[in-house]
C-alpha cells in the first residue's frame, strides 16, 4: 500500500488483481480497467461515497462487461466492499465519445440517473444522425486532403454502439456541483462537452490528460467546440488547479498534473514548429500528415502512415488539420489555393 499526500489529504492506494483502490476519510474509489476492442482499454471507476457512483461506461461489448463484473467480483472478495450494477445511483459521463457511454445500452443500466454536459448530449441522444454527419465531415477532409480512402465499413466500431435506454439524462454545466458535492469543470477541446469531476484530492481526467499518449484533435472546423486551441486552454487550466490525483480514463494515473499538462503543452508546440518546418514549400493535407510521420515516426510506434489501418489514417489526418487551423489563426500559415478540390498550405 502507498500513502500519498494531496495538499492536507492522506490518501492511500492499494491495487489487487488489477483493480486499484483511493481511499481517504470515508471515500473509496476503485478504477476497474475494461477492454473495449483489442488493446482499447478505457478506465471505469466506482465512487463509494454513501451513495455509489460511476465514472465512465466504456463501450457495450461482451468483454467489456465480463471485466466490468469480474472487477466488481474483485471488490467484494478483496476490498469487502459489497457492490454490483444494480447498486449503482448515478453514472458520469467525461465526454460523449463511444467509449465513454457505449455500455448505457444494456439493460443492466436502465434507470441510472446519467449525467453529461450538455454540449455532449448530442452524441448520446441521437447517435446515429451524429454518425452520419460524422461521416459526412470526414468525406470532405479526405477530399480536401487529396486522399484516396475508401468510406465504405467505415469505423465498423459504430455497429456495436447504440443509444442509452431507459436512463435519465441530466445535463451538467461549467461550475455545477453534483451528487455529494462533486465539482464540475467543462474543458472543451477533445470534445465540445468534455468534462472533469472533482472529488475531494482526486480529478478524474476522461480523456483531457493521458499519462502516455496525447489525445486525439478534432479540428473546429470539423466539430464546434473542438480544436486544438480550445484544448490547450483547457489543459492549462486544469494544470493551473491546486494539487490533485490525476485519474484518466486511460492509461495510467496520473501523479502529478501540473506536470504532465507541461509536458503535454510541450508536445504539441514541437508538433506545430515540426509542421511549419514540413511546409516550407506548398503541400496538400495528405503530404504534410505523411512527411510528418515520416519525421516523427516515434508517435506511431515506428509505423508509417501507410501501415496504418484506415481508420488510424483519418484520425492522422484530423490531427494534423487541427494543428494546421491553430498555426493559420496565428498567422504562421496560410492556404495558397485549391487544386482539383485538394487545399493546398504553406508556411509563412
Amino acid at each position: 500500500m502507498a500513502i500519498i499526500r494531496i495538499r492536507d489529504i492522506e490518501l492511500s492506494e492499494r491495487e489487487v488483481n488489477g483493480i486499484t483502490e483511493y481511499a481517504w476519510e470515508a471515500v473509496r474509489v476503485y478504477k476497474i480497467p475494461v477492454e473495449c476492442y483489442g488493446e482499447h482499454i478505457t478506465n471505469m471507476y466506482l465512487i463509494i461515497d454513501g451513495e455509489i457512483t460511476l465514472i465512465d461506461a466504456a463501450l457495450n461489448t461482451e468483454q467489456a462487461m465480463t471485466d466490468l463484473l469480474t472487477g466488481m467480483a474483485t471488490i467484494n472478495r478483496e476490498f469487502g466492499i459489497r457492490v454490483g450494477i444494480a447498486d449503482i445511483n448515478h453514472v458520469v459521463i467525461t465526454h460523449g465519445h463511444a467509449d465513454h457511454w457505449g455500455m448505457l445500452s444494456n439493460d443492466k443500466f436502465r434507470g441510472k440517473k446519467v449525467y453529461v454536459h450538455e454540449f455532449d448530449t448530442m452524441f448520446m441522444k441521437d447517435f446515429g444522425s451524429m454518425r452520419v454527419n460524422s461521416r459526412g465531415r470526414i468525406n470532405s477532409l479526405i477530399e480536401e486532403a487529396g486522399w484516396n480512402l475508401s468510406m465504405d465499413n467505415l469505423f465498423s466500431l459504430d455497429g456495436i454502439v447504440s443509444e442509452p435506454q431507459g436512463c435519465e439524462l441530466i445535463e451538467l454545466k461549467e461550475g455545477q456541483r453534483i451528487i455529494n458535492g462533486y465539482e464540475v469543470y467543462h474543458v472543451p477541446g477533445h470534445s465540445p462537452g468534455h468534462i472533469c469531476l472533482k472529488v475531494g484530492p482526486v480529478l478524474f481526467l476522461g480523456d483531457l490528460i493521458l499519462s502516455k499518449t496525447t489525445p486525439l484533435q478534432i479540428p473546429g472546423s470539423m466539430l464546434e467546440g473542438c480544436g486544438l486551441r480550445l484544448y490547450l486552454n483547457s489543459l492549462r487550466r486544469v494544470g493551473g488547479l491546486d494539487r490533485h490525483l490525476g485519474l484518466p480514463a486511460h492509461e495510467a494515473t496520473i501523479y502529478s498534473v501540473s506536470d504532465r499538462v507541461v509536458e503535454m503543452e510541450a508536445f504539441h508546440y514541437k508538433r506545430l514548429l515540426d509542421i511549419i518546418g514540413v511546409c516550407a514549400q506548398e503541400k496538400s493535407l495528405f503530404q504534410i500528415t505523411d512527411e510528418y510521420y515520416q519525421l516523427r515516426p516515434e508517435t506511431l510506434n515506428g509505423r508509417t502512415v501507410a501501415d496504418l489501418s484506415r481508420d488510424e489514417q483519418i484520425l492522422a489526418l484530423e490531427e494534423i488539420k487541427a494543428h494546421i487551423e491553430y498555426l493559420i489563426d496565428d498567422d504562421h500559415m496560410t492556404i495558397t489555393g485549391v487544386e482539383n478540390g485538394v487545399v493546398m498550405y504553406r508556411a509563412k
